[in-house]
């Protein structure tokens, strides 16, 4: 048997042979309150209800809240800083599987079998429970790196994923990493420069934007624009692998650049020299100049092809370096011997060498 009654009282209850089988129905706005000072608050909202807004002994204060639409359930915890936790029964024994820190700002879901933190607050401190997912929201810093972060955590690892709005410095995109470090590495577009970055521990960056590809690792630089590939100066970079060539640009040692180009044996090719001096030869006489060309070998490890002038100046034409150590000890006739530090490797150590940088 069921009896159905609507009454404006929550104390009226009906029963038969003491077990309840009745139906309570209360009118809309009725609030239904829970402790002697009416700590906890049940209430269907009628009619729709602006974001923000308090509610007479519902939602106190200045609320911070969202929208509600006709007939919305509220729930709502008066007491200030008043903990919320729901439980079930596993097995015999009461178990937590949702808990509110309020006065952190933090959700917890399964808190007592690791599971997901939700962190609503910018200021929150960091979860420290192992083999979990923790989520923050809030402004950029303290332990929530962004304005949305997610968490996976076990118990010897945390890895993050951030995800960043524009108001984040200009830029909008993720960046990850793992503990509570700086991020390893980001993707993102920085509305203030216009261009989509690639940064990889904070540092590297990979720019792109619609004329160019910019990549500055370790302040050498390479830009790929609209039809030219631009080069920062550095040292020989060393030989490859098998079946590779490696461009780079090269300090001439007099304040100007040369371009050249290392192989797999090491050889080292100098192939476009800087002639911008006033006083260059190539300024100074006309054409139809005859001049000698040569070659010098300084020691072993060189030899460079010149062109020499009537007064006795010369101009480099090629430049080849070797530092295989074959190749070193079959050049003959050389005029001096191989300077201290110049590179001479094996095969074998090259081949190690090119396996370790990847």
């Amino acid at each position: 048997m069921s009896i159905e009654f609507r009454s404006q009282s929550p104390f009226l209850l009906l029963s038969k042979a003491n077990t309840w089988t009745a139906k309570q129905l209360y009118d809309d706005d009725i609030i239904l309150g829970l402790g002697a000072g009416g700590d906890q608050a049940f209430l269907n909202r009628s009619t729709a209800l602006a974001a923000d807004t308090a509610l007479t002994s519902v939602l106190i204060g200045t609320p911070v809240s969202g929208a509600l639409a006709a007939n919305s359930l509220i729930i709502s915890n008066i007491t200030a800083s008043g903990d919320v936790a729901f439980y079930g029964n596993r097995g015999g024994n009461s178990e937590q599987f949702l808990f509110m820190d309020v006065s952190a700002g933090v959700m917890y879901l399964t808190p007592t079998q690791g599971g997901m933190t939700i962190g609503l607050t910018a200021d929150a401190p960091a979860p420290t429970l192992a083999d979990s997912v923790h989520i923050w929201a809030g402004a950029s810093g303290g332990n929530q790196r962004g304005d949305c972060t997610l968490v996976l955590e076990d118990s010897a690892t945390e890895l993050y994923m951030q995800f960043l709005s524009p108001s984040n410095a200009g830029e909008q995109g993720f960046a990850f990493g793992d503990a509570d470090s700086a991020s390893a590495g980001s993707i993102r577009y920085d509305h203030d420069d216009t261009q989509l970055e690639f940064i990889v521990e904070t540092a590297n960056v990979v720019n792109f934007t619609t004329t160019a590809l910019s990549l500055p690792v370790a302040g050498y630089d390479l830009d790929i624009n609209a039809g030219y590939v631009q080069l920062s100066e550095m040292s020989a970079p060393g030989a490859g692998a098998a079946n590779h060539v490696r461009i780079y640009a090269v300090p001439d040692g007099g304040g100007l650049t040369d371009l050249a180009a290392v192989f797999q044996d090491g050889t080292i090719d100098i192939f476009a020299q800087e002639v911008t001096p006033l006083d260059h030869p190539i300024f100074r006489y006309p054409s139809g100049t005859e001049g000698t060309l040569r070659m010098r070998k300084p020691h072993p490890g060189i030899q460079i092809f010149e062109m020499v002038f009537p007064d006795g100046t010369t101009m480099v034409l090629r430049e080849f370096e070797h530092h295989d150590s074959d190749k070193i000890a079959a050049s003959q006739g050389s005029e001096g011997s191989l300077p201290v530090g110049w590179l001479s490797e094996t095969a074998a150590q090259r081949a190690s060498r090119a396996a370790l940088e990847g």
